[in-house]
């Protein structure tokens, strides 16, 4: 995988909180993908993964990765009302 530049996030009392809870989740590109959608459209939110080893022994589920985008892409859409950039996204995954 290609080296990528790392971005700044800065989060404010008025940023939207979204995020990953799990275990593991340290091989998850969503905090990047989001990182990159959420700067295209100017949105203040920001996107952070959570291990939780307590997850797992809860019972979450994890699913595939392609599944998992394309939940979230409809999930942004309805909060936002906006498009989200999946191939944009599916790019930045596999560079």
């Amino acid at each position: 995988m290609a080296e990528r530049e790392e971005l700044a996030l800065h989060i404010s009392g008025t940023t939207a909180m979204l995020g990953l809870i799990g275990t593991p989740v340290e091989h998850s590109q969503s905090p990047a993908m989001y990182k990159h959608c959420f700067q295209e459209f100017g949105l203040n939110w920001a996107y952070l993964a959570f291990d939780i080893p307590a997850a797992r022994a809860a019972g979450c589920k994890t699913c595939d990765g392609l599944g998992m985008l394309l939940c979230q892409e409809a999930a942004f859409r309805l909060y936002s009302g906006l498009e989200m950039a999946v191939e944009e996204m599916r790019a930045l995954l596999y560079t």
